[in-house]
């Protein structure tokens, strides 16, 4: 028996990390690019060879610590209840690619937002000096309607910031959308913040105010004034 624990241990132990190649084939699916790389885990551009249908596939970090593998189940949770043109969407898993999880968590598919985010759209050369008057009606009106929509089904994102807002173009015009659920808190769980999550950057000041709200609610809205 002793001897079976140990092989499984060192079995696990010496498994490589799992790298997703370009042109890697699941089933009809071929992945494309990393899109990018976050705190639980890695997201990838799947496209289908038929259709021409495209794909965002998060997968989670085999490493991941008791709870982030609970927020990261929560997010899934999450994303598959919302249903607002300015909150990405969740996408189902096609059951193909569902062996690619690096451990017995779920995989999670989004709708794919070709634009980029709104980091390196700030970080191009012709927005130096910043975004024209239009555009950044634009953004708080997309943005300020998605976050509307999260506080209507009592939701706070917790982690709002340039990279967790991605861009797609809709028949010719640019639209933003939320993304990255990870740190959301789901009020309807019974508990209210009471702990300090997101990116440091982007806490600021408002953080003195944040006792007097219980539900941290001015931490999204400071990012908007930001």
């Amino acid at each position: 028996m002793l001897l079976v624990v140990l092989r499984d241990t060192f079995s696990r132990m010496d498994k490589p990390p799992f790298r997703q190649t370009q042109n890697q084939v699941c089933g009809a699916w071929v992945m494309k690019e990393r899109l990018g790389t976050g705190g639980f885990g890695h997201v990838y551009l799947y496209q289908h060879m038929e259709g021409n249908d495209k794909i965002a596939v998060k997968l989670c970090r085999l490493e991941l610590n008791a709870k982030n593998k609970d927020r990261w189940s929560r997010e899934i949770q999450i994303m598959k209840k919302l249903n607002h043109l300015n909150v990405v969407t969740a996408r189902e898993v096609p059951e193909e690619m569902k062996h690619i999880a690096l451990n017995d968590l779920p995989l999670l598919a989004m709708e794919y937002c070709s634009k980029g985010d709104l980091r390196k759209m700030l970080s191009k050369p012709e927005n130096c000096c910043g975004l024209k008057e239009s555009e950044v009606l634009s953004l708080i009106n997309d943005v300020g309607s998605g976050i509307l929509y999260l506080h209507e089904n009592k939701i706070i994102h917790r982690d709002l910031k340039p990279e967790n807002i991605v861009l797609q173009d809709i028949d010719g015009k640019l639209v933003h959308k939320i993304i990255d659920l990870g740190y959301a808190k789901d009020l309807d769980q019974g508990s209210l913040c009471t702990s300090f999550v997101g990116t440091l950057q982007y806490l600021g000041a408002v953080l003195s105010f944040i006792w007097l709200t219980q539900v941290g609610l001015l931490i999204t809205f400071y990012f908007l004034w930001l």
